[in-house]
């Protein structure tokens, strides 16, 4: 039996399928038909034509006021009020906003500003078109006149101190030689440390006070504490009410004891209530 004859290999051919050049995709995947659909522009109808004339409007509106002299801030755009211990100059100055365009200037920044200003208590910024400014500060207003070693200060309500700028003899004075009453206060805004009169002595100045609001001078110091001068009919009579605890119940018992002191035949120059029982010195 013979062998079946040898087949010649069949020759293996590669075809290529020929693509048009529109149809081939793109490395994404979107043809150029779909590409030209999606590239199509819808004609513009009303809505379309009103937002883009809206659009035209707001950009030369920007430019328009970009380059107009009138809407930048100069001094005579700014008006100051309130400010009696402060220059308009400096307020000016410390608002920074001169030759700033209207658009820019943040009346709650502006304010912040201002507000570190020694005698500035509060601020209040305005801003008006094309580009006024208006500024209201709040200063502090002095309660007492603090006598301490570096120098004279009024003292606020809150017990800001602030150098003495004109004489107010109404005032009560706080004769501190030790500046023993000084507290620091680091101001949140600007990190600075502040010194102030301490919160206990202000609030036992102001206890004093408010049972004798004839008292014009109060000592402070290392040795007798809290002392007074209270004017009486014999004259006046210094009176050492000692630490400032338990300090409310000392001077509460002092008018009482301004009585005897009154009716007493002899005078008095000074009385001290740091002991159970007051104990006066006579002339």
């Amino acid at each position: 039996m013979s062998a079946p004859p040898k087949r010649r290999p069949r020759r293996r051919t590669t075809r290529r399928r020929t693509t048009l050049r529109a149809e081939r995709p793109f490395a994404q995947g979107v043809s150029v038909e779909r590409m030209a659909r999606t590239l199509r522009v819808p004609p513009l109808g009303a809505p379309q034509i009103v937002s883009l004339a809206v659009l035209v409007l707001v950009v030369a509106g920007l430019l328009f006021t970009a380059v107009r002299e009138e809407f930048y801030v100069y001094r005579e755009n700014v008006t100051i009020e309130g400010a009696r211990y402060t220059p308009a100059s400096t307020i000016y100055e410390q608002a920074g906003i001169d030759s700033y365009h209207v658009f820019f200037v943040n009346p709650r920044h502006v304010a912040q500003r201002l507000e570190m200003l020694p005698y500035v208590r509060r601020a209040q910024v305005r801003v008006g078109f094309p580009s006024s400014v208006h500024i209201r500060v709040e200063e502090r207003k002095p309660i007492l006149v603090w006598e301490r070693g570096d120098g004279q200060f009024w003292v606020d309500e809150e017990g800001v101190a602030v150098p003495v700028l004109e004489e107010m003899p109404a005032l009560v004075r706080l004769v501190d030689p030790e500046s023993l009453g000084t507290f620091r206060r680091e101001d949140t805004f600007s990190q600075d440390v502040e010194e102030q009169l301490a919160p206990s002595l202000l609030a036992a100045i102001m206890t004093t006070r408010t049972h004798l609001p004839d008292v014009r001078v109060v000592y402070y110091d290392s040795t007798y504490g809290l002392r007074i001068i209270v004017p009486t009919r014999a004259g006046n009579v210094e009176v050492i009410l000692g630490p400032l605890t338990g300090l409310e119940e000392r001077v509460a018992r002092l008018p009482d004891i301004l009585t005897q002191v009154e009716a007493r035949q002899g005078r008095v120059t000074r009385i001290d209530l740091t002991r159970p029982e007051a104990v006066f010195w006579e002339q």
